[in-house]
């Protein structure tokens, strides 16, 4: 894995965030892949746990966030995507340990010149409340940078709605369980939307995660989620799979 770090056998794939709304591009989540000399494609469930094991999961999380940066800068400049679309880039806990983690952010900013809105950092709860009060304080200082935050997998983890509410947080991602579930029962459907609710009244934006299905789509439209995002939109693409796909919207 170090030497695939080093050599470029990783790639990042990119998954389309939609505006439910308008049906236009919103963002795109940036999701790292290997392709093993040997082994073939191998997908992050097979080598993540064993990158946060170790300190690997550093140099890879930093090596996502300048690809991730320069690649949205590049599409920026061909003018293939809106000004306004942002990369969401996943970090995990112990690059948040490390004492140049802002440093690194803010250099990939400065180095691409985007805009600091451009960027959006998911953390997931567990995360968050393993390390409550050293990571809230990180999450501050990077949002006062103007850098979004977003809580990824939101009703999987261990976090308290007390706890959430003093979070720097902007934007929750609802994860697919919970959208699965909407075409099982009524009360599915009143428990999202309690959840959607409260964070628009908390001002935080709303993504659903999973989304494979027009009823799904229809539903959540209709309990005025922010944005989607699932295989019904788009799988997540090789940037070159992108601009394909960008092209033909």
């Amino acid at each position: 894995l170090k030497k695939a770090i080093l050599e470029g056998s990783l790639t990042l794939f990119y998954q389309p965030i939609i505006d439910l709304k308008t049906g236009e591009l919103y963002s795109l989540e940036s999701l790292v892949r290997w392709f093993h000399p040997e082994l073939g494609f191998l997908p992050p469930s097979k080598f993540l746990p064993i990158a946060e094991e170790t300190t690997l999961i550093v140099e890879l999380g930093y090596w996502v966030l300048k690809t991730a940066c320069h690649q949205l800068y590049q599409w920026h400049e061909k003018k293939l995507i809106s000004q306004n679309v942002s990369i969401n880039v996943n970090v995990a806990g112990k690059q948040f340990e490390t004492v140049d983690f802002l440093s690194q952010i803010f250099d990939c900013i400065g180095e691409t010149k985007l805009s600091p809105s451009n960027l959006r950092i998911e953390v997931t709860e567990t995360i968050i409340s393993q390390h409550p009060t050293s990571i809230t304080k990180i999450l501050k200082q990077i949002q006062d940078s103007g850098v979004k935050i977003a809580i990824d997998d939101f009703g999987t983890g261990y976090s308290s709605l007390a706890r959430m509410r003093n979070f720097p947080v902007n934007q929750i991602k609802i994860d697919k369980a919970f959208v699965k579930a909407l075409n099982t029962h009524s009360k599915n459907v009143k428990f999202l939307q309690g959840i959607i609710t409260l964070c628009h009244t908390l001002d935080l934006e709303v993504v659903c995660e999973g989304i494979e299905t027009k009823t799904q789509n229809k539903i959540l439209t209709s309990l005025n989620c922010n944005y989607g995002q699932g295989f019904l939109f788009a799988k997540p693409m090789s940037a070159s799979d992108f601009e394909l796909w960008i092209k033909q919207k």
